[in-house]
């Protein structure tokens, strides 16, 4: 049976806040928003076909996944995000059943927001970044820190911000400095990290919080 990426995985593009699975979707026509996804297996890309990616699960194997979404203007706040994940070796148990990814992933919060979601121009804000693991060994589902950044111009350049972990257990935060936080700009943010096991974890947000 084939192994099946995603299920197990909070994307926070795919899911609310309670792990319910949805799907992109926009109150236009034509659509506006665009997306892809790719995965590779043993560093060989898999095909696709018809939306649905065919994968070998039965022999041990190590995925790596890249999606992106960029929602254009339809979505403005969060609307552009970009993903890589990356496994330990896994495969399909002896029954062959399908078999869940060992992902890591990331949900972010921010403080200092207004109530439609928007930074203060001129005024620091603290980012925190929880991260969780589906490693296959629970013992696994721990993070060592990892690097964080920021940009104030769409990602043409980045600079570098210290996360510091606020427990053991993937909790993480980092500050982003008021200077450079100017009316109309868009603040972006960056986080790398990985579980015990090797599964990784880098998550960008172009487009994360406007500053108003």
């Amino acid at each position: 049976m084939p192994a099946k990426p995603g299920g197990a995985d909070r994307r926070q593009d795919l899911t609310d806040s309670d792990g319910h699975l949805g799907s992109y979707g926009e109150f236009t026509g034509p659509q506006v928003g665009t997306g892809s996804m790719r995965i590779y297996r043993n560093g060989v890309a898999l095909t696709s076909a018809g939306g649905n990616t065919a994968v070998d699960g039965s022999t041990e194997a190590s995925y790596r996944i890249e999606r992106s979404y960029d929602a254009q203007n339809v979505f403005p706040s969060g609307g552009r995000i970009s993903s890589v994940w990356e496994t330990e070796p896994a495969k399909a148990d002896a029954y062959g059943s399908p078999t869940l990814l060992p992902l890591a992933n990331l949900v972010w919060s921010a403080r200092s927001l207004d109530l439609s979601g928007r930074l203060t121009a001129g005024r620091s804000t603290v980012l925190d970044v929880q991260a969780t693991s589906t490693a296959l060994d629970p013992a696994d589902r721990r993070f060592n820190g990892g690097p964080a950044a920021y940009t104030l111009d769409g990602g043409k350049t980045w600079r570098s911000a210290k996360a510091q972990a606020v427990d053991a257990r993937g909790h993480f935060r980092f500050t982003v400095p008021g200077v450079g936080l100017k009316t109309g700009t868009w603040l972006g943010v960056r986080f790398t990290t990985q579980d015990r096991a090797g599964n990784s974890v880098s998550q960008t947000l172009l487009r994360a919080a406007l500053v108003r």
